[in-house]
C-alpha cells in the first residue's frame, strides 16, 4: 500500500510540473491584467483629455462627449480582461484536461498495483513461511550435529572442500580453524599405515554407484596421537552418476577397539590361566551341573574332565569325607543366591582313594543385566601345607637358633597375662638389648653373633626362675616376664643378681669378650594395659638406658616421656641454632712435649644459646648425631676453621696443623674426599697441615670402606687421628689395620697418672706409647692437667699433649695473643719449663 501512494505522489508531482510548464502562475498573470490595465488607464487619462480638446472646443459638447469617452474606456477595458483571462483560462482548461486523463490512467495502474500487491504479500507470506522452516530446520541440524557424539563431515567434490563439524575436531582436540575445510587437510591426517586403504574405500564406493560408505582408519589429534574413527557417509549424484557431494558421519571408536582388544586379551589370558594355574577351577551352572573342569583339578582328583562335565555336583563323592550332603547342598543354596564362600576348607576323596585338602572359594559370574548365569569355585591344594602346619606349629613360637620361645610367644603371653580375669595379678617385662652387638658382627662375623646369643640364653636359662618366662625377641633383643613380685626394690634385686651373671666374660677360642645389656622394663598395669603400650613403654626405658652409657636398666616413667618431649625441643632448638649462626668455635693448642711448641689446634664448638647460655657439646652432640643435623654442622665447623686458619696464615703465624672432629655418620658421607679437596684447595691451603679426628665408631659400620676413605684422605696429604684411644673394647683390632698418622691417648689413662697406687694407668699409658712408636704412630695426650702427668708423658716419650695444663678451648683471637708469646719465647730459646709457666701466666692476666 504505501508503494501505490508513492506511485501516486509521483503521478500528481508531474502534474503540476507540467501545469507549471504551461506558465500558469497565479501571482505573476495576476500582477501582468493589473500592470496592463494601470498602463492602458494612465494613458486614456493623460492623452485622451488632450486629443479630445484638440478637436472639440466646446464645453458642453466636450462634456457630453466625456461621458461617451468614459464608457468606451470601460467597454475597452473590459474587452483587454476578457482577452487576457479567457486566454489564462484556456490554458488552465487544458492543464485539467491533462490532469483528468493523467489521474484516469493513474486509477487504471492503482487497480492493477493493488492486484500485484495482493500477490506479491502471498508470496512473501509463503517466502516468510519457507525462510522460518528453513531457520527451524537449520537450528534443529545444528543441535542434532552439536549434540550427537559423533562427529559430521561433508565433501564437495567439485571444489575439493571437506567440512569438518565441531564435534569432529573436538574428538580430535582442535579447535575450530585449527583445521583447513579442505579434502587435503583430511588426507592429511590420516595415518600414513591407513592412507592406502582409506582412499581405496574411498575409490571403491565411487565405483559402486549406490549403497552406504564406510571406512575405518585412524586420524592424528592435535597431541599427537592417533584416534580410531568409524566413517560412514553417503553421496548425491547426478544424472549421470557422478559425485556432486557426499556427506556422513565420524565415530570416535578407540575405546571400543581397545575394549575389544583387551577383552580378546582377557579371553586368551583367561583360558591360559584356567588350563596352566595351580589350582582347582570348576565352573558349573544354576542347576549344579559342572561345566568346567580344569588340568590341575583333574592331576589332583584324578578325574578326567569328560567324566565330570554334565554331572551335578550333588552326586558326585568327592566332598563325603568332612562334609555331609546336607552341608553340601545348604553351601550349594548360598552360593546360588548370591552370598560368596570364602576360604572354605574341605577334604576331598580322590578317584585313587586318596584325602586331599582343598581351600575353596565360591562366587557367582553375572550378565551385564544382573542375571545370575554361572558359578565358579576356585579350590587351592593345601595337604602339603596342612602337613607342614603340622610341624611349624612347633617352630611358629619357638626362636630356631636359641631353642626358647619367640616373640609371637611373647606377644601371645602378654596379651593373656592382661586378658586374664585374675587381674590383681602383676607381672613385669624385662627389655634386653646387647650392647655394641652389631660391632661384633661386623668385626668378627655372624657365626661369633650367634654364638654369643646362644651363650646368652644359656646364661638365662640357667639363672631365670621357672614360673617367670624368657624370650628372644629378634637380633640381639630378649626379653623375661617376672610374675607376681612385691616391690620394683626387689625385682630390681632379682635383676641385679642376674645381671651379675650375665656380665661374667664370655670366652670363645681363648679370646675373652665383655658383655653388657641396655634394659627397659615395664610393670603391669601402672605402664600399660596393654601389649602394645607395654612394649612401647618398654622399648623407650631401654633406649633410656642406652643414652645413659648403656650397660644399665631404666624404669619406665612419665620422666622417661618429658625426656623424649625435651629431646624433640632440643633437635628444634639446633636447627634453630645452625640457622641463626648461634655456633661459634673454640680452639685448644696441642703442645709438641718435648720442645713446647704449639704444632696444632683442635677446632671445637661451643653453642652460646640466646636463652640457656653456652650449652655443652656432650648435650648437644650426641642429639645432632641422631637427628642427622651433625652433617650440617660439621661442614660449618670445616668451613669455619679452615677460614680461620687461612687468616693465621695471612697474619704471619708460624704453621700449625689445625685438627678438626668428624663423627661417623659424617665421615660415611657421599663425597667426603672430592668436598674436602675443593675446600682446601679453593683456600690455598696446604693438605698437611689439615688434619681430621675421628673415633672408633666411624669404623663401626663397614671397616673396609672407612679404610678406602681414609687411604684417599692420606694421599691428599690431610693427616688422621684416631681419637678418644682406649675408649672401645677392641681398639687393638683397629690400630692393627687403620692406616691412621695419629693416636690420641684418652683422657681416661691420664688423669690417674700418679694417682693410682697400683699403677695400671701408668702401665697402660707406658704400653700404648711404647706401642704407637713401634708402629710409627704420634702419640698425643689428651686431658693433661697437672705437671707430673706432663713429665710422666715426656719421659716416657710421648709426642704430643693437650689439656688444660697448657690452655683450655680459647676463642680465635686469644689463640692469636697466645700464637705471639709463644712465638716470643721460642725465639728467645726459653727453657721448655719456664715457656710453658710464662704462657700460662699470661694466659691466666689475659683471661
Amino acid at each position: 500500500m504505501n508503494l501505490l501512494n508513492q506511485i501516486i505522489g509521483i503521478f500528481k508531482q508531474n502534474s503540476n510540473e507540467r501545469l507549471n510548464d504551461r506558465v500558469i502562475n497565479p501571482t505573476k498573470e495576476a500582477l501582468k491584467i493589473t500592470l496592463v490595465y494601470g498602463f492602458l488607464g494612465f494613458l486614456w487619462i493623460l492623452l485622451s483629455d488632450r486629443i479630445l480638446y484638440n478637436f472639440v472646443q466646446d464645453p458642453i459638447m466636450f462634456m457630453n462627449i466625456q461621458t461617451y469617452k468614459g464608457w468606451l474606456f470601460v467597454i475597452l477595458t473590459m474587452t483587454m480582461v476578457y482577452l487576457l483571462i479567457h486566454n489564462r483560462m484556456r490554458l488552465l482548461k487544458n492543464a485539467m484536461n491533462s490532469i483528468n486523463y493523467s489521474y484516469s490512467e493513474l486509477s487504471t495502474t492503482y487497480e492493477k498495483l493493488i492486484s500485484t500487491e495482493e500477490e506479491l504479500r502471498k508470496n512473501f507470506d509463503e517466502v516468510e513461511k519457507s525462510r522460518n522452516e528453513l531457520i527451524e530446520s537449520n537450528l534443529r541440524y545444528k543441535l542434532v550435529v552439536e549434540g550427537s557424539k559423533e562427529g559430521i563431515w561433508e565433501w564437495e567434490s567439485d571444489s575439493e572442500k571437506y567440512y569438518f563439524s565441531i564435534k569432529t575436531k573436538d574428538i580430535l582436540g582442535y579447535n575450530d580453524g585449527e583445521i583447513d575445510d579442505s579434502f587435503e587437510a583430511w588426507v592429511n591426517l590420516i595415518h600414513p599405515d591407513d592412507k592406502n586403504l582409506a582412499m581405496s574405500k574411498l575409490k571403491d564406493y565411487f565405483e559402486s554407484k549406490d549403497g552406504i560408505y564406510e571406512s575405518t582408519y585412524r586420524l592424528r589429534a592435535k597431541c599427537g596421537e592417533y584416534r580410531w574413527i568409524l566413517s560412514r557417509g553417503k553421496a548425491l549424484r547426478d544424472e549421470y552418476g557422478n559425485i556432486k557431494r557426499m556427506g556422513g558421519s565420524h565415530t570416535d571408536i578407540t575405546k571400543q577397539l581397545k575394549l575389544r582388544d583387551n577383552l580378546k586379551r582377557e579371553v586368551i589370558l583367561s583360558e591360559s590361566v584356567i588350563g596352566s594355574v595351580s589350582v582347582l577351577i570348576a565352573i558349573w551352572d544354576r542347576d549344579g551341573r559342572i561345566l568346567r573342569f580344569n588340568s590341575f583339578a583333574e592331576k589332583v582328583l584324578g578325574y578326567m574332565e569328560a567324566e565330570v562335565l554334565g554331572k551335578n555336583i550333588l552326586d558326585l563323592d568327592l566332598f563325603t569325607v568332612n562334609l555331609q550332603k546336607e552341608d553340601l547342598e545348604e553351601l550349594y543354596q548360598k552360593i546360588k543366591t548370591g552370598e560368596s564362600t570364602r576360604n572354605l576348607e574341605t577334604k576331598l576323596l580322590s578317584k585313587d582313594g586318596k584325602f586331599v585338602d582343598i581351600l575353596w572359594n565360591s562366587s557367582i559370574l553375572y550378565e551385564d543385566n544382573n542375571e545370575k548365569i554361572e558359578m565358579i569355585s576356585v579350590g587351592t591344594d593345601i595337604t602339603e601345607r596342612k602337613e607342614m602346619e603340622k610341624s611349624l606349629q612347633y617352630l611358629a613360637y619357638i626362636d630356631s637358633l636359641t631353642g626358647i620361645p619367640n616373640r609371637v610367644s611373647f606377644e601371645e603371653k602378654v596379651v593373656k597375662l592382661t586378658t586374664c580375669k585374675e587381674k590383681n595379678e602383676n607381672f613385669a617385662i624385662i627389655y634386653m638389648d646387647i650392647d655394641n652387638f652389631k660391632h661384633i658382627n661386623d668385626t668378627l662375623g655372624h657365626a661369633y653373633g650367634d654364638k654369643l646369643l646362644k651363650h646368652v640364653c644359656e646364661v638365662l636359662k640357667l639363672n631365670v626362675h621357672e614360673n617367670d618366662s624368657i624370650f628372644r625377641l629378634g637380633g640381639d633383643e630378649f626379653a623375661i616376664i617376672f610374675n607376681n613380685f612385691e616391690t620394683k626394690e626387689i625385682l630390681a634385686d632379682k635383676l641385679e643378681e642376674l645381671l651379675v651373671k650375665l656380665r661374667k666374660p664370655w670366652v670363645n677360642k681363648n679370646q675373652e669378650f665383655f658383655i653388657s645389656f641396655s634394659i627397659g622394663i615395664v610393670i603391669y598395669p601402672e605402664h600399660g594395659s596393654d601389649f602394645m603400650t607395654l612394649l612401647k613403654n618398654a622399648d623407650t626405658a631401654m633406649y633410656c638406658a642406652k643414652d645413659m652409657g648403656k650397660d644399665k636398666y631404666c624404669f619406665y616413667s612419665t620422666e622417661l616421656q618429658n625426656k623424649i618431649i625435651a629431646y624433640i625441643q632440643m633437635v628444634n632448638q639446633i636447627r634453630h641454632g645452625i640457622d641463626k649462626e648461634e655456633f661459634q668455635l673454640y680452639y685448644q693448642p696441642q703442645i709438641e712435649l718435648r720442645t713446647g711448641k704449639i704444632t696444632a689446634v683442635e677446632a671445637l664448638i661451643r653453642w652460646n644459646h640466646p636463652e640457656k647460655g653456652f650449652v655443652s657439646p656432650m648435650e648437644f652432640i650426641p642429639i645432632a648425631e641422631n637427628s642427622g643435623q651433625i652433617q650440617q654442622i660439621t661442614e660449618w665447623v670445616v668451613k669455619t676453621a679452615l677460614t680461620q686458619k687461612k687468616e693465621w696464615d695471612k697474619k704471619g703465624y708460624f704453621p700449625i696443623k689445625m685438627s678438626v672432629n668428624f663423627s661417623g655418620k659424617c665421615f660415611a658421607a657421599v663425597n667426603l674426599v672430592d668436598k674436602l679437596r675443593f675446600l682446601i684447595s679453593s683456600m690455598d691451603i696446604k693438605y698437611n697441615e689439615i688434619q681430621i679426628e675421628i673415633t672408633e665408631t666411624a669404623f663401626m659400620s663397614d671397616l673396609n670402606f672407612v679404610i678406602e676413605i681414609v687411604n684417599q684422605l692420606r694421599d691428599l696429604g690431610i693427616k688422621i687421628a684416631l681419637d678418644d684411644f682406649g675408649t672401645g673394647y677392641s681398639s687393638l683390632t683397629y690400630l692393627k689395620r687403620l692406616p691412621i698418622d695419629i693416636l690420641k691417648m684418652d683422657r681416661g689413662f691420664i688423669k690417674n697418672i700418679k694417682n693410682d697406687l697400683k699403677n695400671h694407668d701408668e702401665i697402660i699409658a707406658k704400653t700404648v706409647i711404647q706401642l704407637a712408636k713401634e708402629l710409627n704412630i704420634n702419640v698425643v695426650a689428651e686431658g693433661i692437667e697437672t705437671s707430673e702427668q706432663l713429665i710422666f708423658l715426656n719421659e716416657h716419650g710421648c709426642n704430643e699433649g693437650q689439656g688444660y695444663y697448657f690452655s683450655r678451648p680459647i676463642p680465635a683471637e686469644e689463640i692469636e695473643s697466645l700464637l705471639e708469646n709463644h712465638h716470643k719465647y721460642l725465639t728467645n730459646n726459653y727453657k721448655y719449663d719456664d715457656a710453658i709457666e710464662e704462657i700460662l701466666l699470661t694466659y691466666d692476666k689475659e683471661a
